[in-house]
């Protein structure tokens, strides 16, 4: 991801834009440096990159870094029982979807491609939610779920 984003970066209209790796510990000093606690925390899109230990350990300095009651906030890719909403009336409708557009791939080759494959370390949003609360936030909600994505909000 790292070489992606170095490739993309300058085609961007980005300035002062690095890109690192670090420990978790090289990351915690950092946040200590730059202020911690915080207001809030925010995962876009990245939680399901990680093993369920990663998962487990980013939730872990987030709730270190945060001001008590602050939210941490996660909008992520959620993994879901695909056998039982791609059923072959779905196909129906991503033909009608599909219609006209030339660059858009048919329904065989998106299910053969994607359905079933393991493409990252996405859990189901219960196991999410469960991975918060086992991070020490107490009140977590599900405020928003569209297809394979849901907004989580979590505090202590």
């Amino acid at each position: 991801m790292l070489a992606i984003a170095r490739e993309i970066a300058p085609t961007m209209e980005t300035r002062h834009l690095d890109f690192e790796t670090a420990t978790e510990q090289q990351i915690d000093e950092t946040l200590r440096a730059l202020g911690s606690p915080f207001a809030a925390v925010t995962y876009v899109q990245m939680l399901h990159e990680l093993n369920v230990e990663g998962k487990r350990s980013a939730l872990a300095l987030a709730r270190r870094h945060l001001q008590p009651g602050a939210p941490v906030v996660v909008l992520d890719r959620f993994t879901f029982d695909a056998q039982s909403v791609f059923s072959s009336d779905y196909s129906g409708l991503w033909d009608a979807l599909s219609a006209g557009q030339s660059d858009m791939m048919s329904w065989d080759t998106y299910h053969a491609k994607y359905i079933g494959k393991k493409l990252d370390d996405a859990v189901s949003e219960a196991e999410q939610v469960q991975l918060l609360r086992e991070a020490g936030f107490a009140r977590v909600e599900v405020l928003y779920r569209a297809f394979n994505r849901s907004l989580i909000v979590a505090r202590d």
